[in-house]
């Protein structure tokens, strides 16, 4: 899930096959889903991202089950996934055994700065202020935490800008993609703030922009890994500090 060097599902070789088990939670559209890519600990004396295989697998093979969870955004439905020895081909498998932690490191790279979350949340921000302004609640304080939140969604947008371009350059994005994930998150939540603020008892109305704003801003720091694991890869990586 969102730490995935965590991860405990495990994928043991039988003759050409695998045999997989293990559970996965918070699995978006699960639901719809006829394929999965599924990562599983193919080397048991592993404990972090060695050890890791990819596999494509259908979602009709025996000892595969999916149950709803109901979230807090209407619209978004997650699913528990579970596998119970689940054999699959090893003629399924992405790559080579134990190499798949680089194959999903590039693929959430992509995904870490290809959602551009905080060009929604400014226009959030650009709404909520303006009716502020126009039901006469735009106070000072009003102003600074909505231009607080404004920086926050342009530092982001102009990060994104720069991992994009380093990516486009050397095919890299290195550490860069957690900090553009961790600083979107940051204007989401930055964002969400101001607008229950701005919005006052209105904003506690279920639908309102500042309500919906709150659930997609809770949701930024789960998907596509969990914001403090991120800020623990920023820590690794690009500080190059030393694991807890």
């Amino acid at each position: 899930g969102s730490d995935l060097g965590a991860m405990k599902t495990s994928a043991v070789r039988d003759g050409d096959d695998y045999i997989i088990n293990g559970e996965k939670v918070w699995t978006s559209y699960a639901q719809e889903a006829q394929y999965c890519i599924l990562l599983a600990r193919t080397d048991p004396n592993t404990t972090d991202g060695s050890g890791i295989s990819i596999f494509l697998i259908s979602t009709d093979l025996p000892g595969y089950t999916r149950v709803p969870v109901n979230g807090i955004l209407d619209i978004h439905v997650t699913n528990v996934m579970t596998f119970k020895d689940v054999r699959v081909s090893a003629a399924d498998r992405l790559g080579e055994e134990n190499a798949g932690w680089s194959i999903i490191r590039e693929a959430l790279a992509d995904e870490r700065i290809g959602s551009p979350r905080h060009v929604r949340a400014a226009l959030i921000l650009d709404e909520v202020v303006e009716r502020a302004r126009k039901e006469g609640r735009l106070t000072q304080a009003a102003l600074r935490e909505a231009a607080h939140a404004r920086a926050a969604c342009k530092a982001a947008l102009i990060f994104s800008y720069k991992v994009r371009h380093n990516r486009a350059t050397t095919g890299d994005t290195g550490a860069e993609a957690y900090i553009s994930k961790c600083l979107t998150v940051s204007a989401e939540r930055a964002v969400a703030e101001c607008a229950a603020n701005l919005a006052g008892p209105q904003g506690l109305v279920s639908g309102s922009l500042a309500d919906g704003e709150f659930r997609t801003a809770l949701v930024a720091g789960l998907g596509g890994g969990s914001y403090e694991v991120q800020l623990n890869l920023i820590a690794r990586l690009w500080l190059k500090l030393p694991k807890a």
